[in-house]
């Protein structure tokens, strides 16, 4: 756990250097429609789903129902709440420069799962793929795909990013405080681990690198 920790912060911190010294500018967002009205029904959707989540998990429900709901949220708000196209939201077919970067952390990660040895069952495969549909691709179009190009809108460009990186991280903790309580070490880390992949999307607009460097975290966090 001592080695998976300082692995973790280690790449974050460095990703996170890479990023400050090498790409400054931002992009504006590209096409968003109705920001302030998309925003709050964003904030909205969010607290439901946490209180829906505690719910579930209060009634004794396996995670399989709250992240079924985690998957569906996302993609419904985008597409009934907006009509503006995938390349807004961040499903860009060119990858930048910073987009390549971030293949290089999620080798990392991958190659650190592969010299785990994981059990290779049909539990672990299922969770793979549970892990990249509902947090890699979910959360990060969710988060910095939907909700952060909104509140750089509507709350301006820093503080927009600090407000998707929060509602990210304490979404987390929060949706969960029934069974697992309330860590603050996991938030701190959650808020930096937001801000460093919104920071990079502000700077190419691409969710696809951030999807996969966020799915192999968790695969390699989670998977044993």
């Amino acid at each position: 756990m001592v080695f998976i920790n300082f692995l973790s912060v280690f790449v974050i911190l460095a990703m996170f250097m890479v990023l400050w010294f090498f790409w400054k500018n931002a992009l504006d967002p590209l096409n968003v429609k109705k920001p302030r009205l998309t925003f709050f029904l964003s904030i909205i959707a969010w607290i439901f789903l946490m209180g829906l989540n505690n719910y579930l998990l209060y009634q004794g429900m396996s995670d399989n129902y709250r992240r079924i709901i985690e998957l569906m949220i996302p993609p419904v708000i985008v597409l009934l709440c907006v009509k503006d196209s995938f390349k807004s939201i961040g499903f860009r077919k060119k990858w930048s420069n910073i987009d390549l970067a971030w293949l290089i952390p999620s080798a990392v990660f991958l190659i650190a799962w592969l010299f785990s040895k994981p059990a290779i069952t049909t539990d672990n495969l299922l969770l793979i793929a549970q892990i990249t549909l509902f947090a890699g691709v979910s959360q990060e179009v969710y988060y910095r795909g939907f909700v952060q190009p909104r509140a750089e809108i509507v709350l301006g460009g820093g503080w927009g990013l600090v407000c998707a990186s929060v509602l990210f991280a304490v979404y987390h903790p929060i949706s969960k405080i029934v069974t697992q309580g309330f860590e603050v070490e996991s938030l701190i880390f959650l808020v930096v681990f937001g801000l460093i992949t919104g920071y990079s999307f502000r700077r190419s607009r691409n969710i696809l690198p951030l999807a996969l460097f966020h799915s192999m975290y968790d695969i390699f966090r989670m998977v044993h």
